[in-house]
């Protein structure tokens, strides 16, 4: 299911979107939204746990690359 929303995102990205919420007591949720005619709705929530609070620079730094290199993909 997750490479089906993620094969979407890439061929409909005007449609399909995702969300990285995270928070300060070390927990993150990514959240794939679908834009519909009048409203936008959740598809599926993914609840993660950060173990390691120096975890958090390596995350935003990956997530960082990855979005500008989709960006740079779609360009």
């Amino acid at each position: 299911m997750l490479i089906e929303l993620f094969n979407s995102m890439e061929t409909d990205a005007d449609v399909y979107y995702l969300h990285l919420l995270m928070d300060k007591t070390n927990t993150s949720e990514l959240v794939f939204m679908k834009k519909m005619a009048f409203k936008e709705v959740q598809i599926l929530s993914c609840k993660f746990d950060n173990e390691n609070e120096k975890d958090e620079d390596r995350v935003k730094k990956h997530v960082r690359h990855w979005h500008n290199t989709s960006k740079l993909a779609l360009e």
